[in-house]
């Protein structure tokens, strides 16, 4: 085998084997962090999404949601991510959070809404997003504006 076969060779098996341990990282996931989201009297228990692989995954696969459950995805750069509900299987409410307060929202999205290519953005760009069960923002009355409160 001449050198450069040898050195093709090489590159991809060490690239081989990083895709596999990706792979294996993707669908074990490593630890989620966990928080408190407090918006007005409500607290949620949260697992916190503050990487790219956390990030890509969020809630998919998942069977179900508690009431007083979400996922708070966390930007080290304000932005305006998209989002959609590929391998959902339930509904949910996201809130967008700028600054410590409820920027907007997108409520009752539903796992169908993937199938129809529907991307949600936020309204302004921002650095983190709850996304809690389906109806808790019209249950819980939350509005624009009103406070959040994070304990890490």
């Amino acid at each position: 085998m001449n050198k450069m076969a040898l050195i093709i060779l090489i590159v991809l098996s060490v690239a081989g084997i990083g895709m596999i341990a990706l792979g294996l990282v993707w669908m074990r996931g490593g630890e989620y962090k966990k928080a408190e989201v407090i918006i007005g009297e409500n607290k949620f228990e949260v697992e916190v999404a503050d990487d790219m692989v956390k990030r890509s995954r969020g809630l998919s696969g998942r069977e179900e949601l508690g009431e007083k459950e979400g996922m708070l995805f966390v930007y080290e750069i304000a932005g305006s991510p998209g989002f959609w509900m590929k391998e959902m299987n339930f509904p949910i409410d996201i809130i967008w959070i700028k600054n410590g307060k409820v920027l907007g929202f997108e409520e009752k999205m539903t796992p169908e809404s993937y199938k129809e290519k529907k991307i949600f953005y936020p309204p302004e760009k921002i650095k983190m997003i709850l996304e809690v069960r389906a109806g808790i923002v019209e249950k819980l009355n939350i509005k624009e504006g009103e406070e959040i409160i994070i304990n890490w």
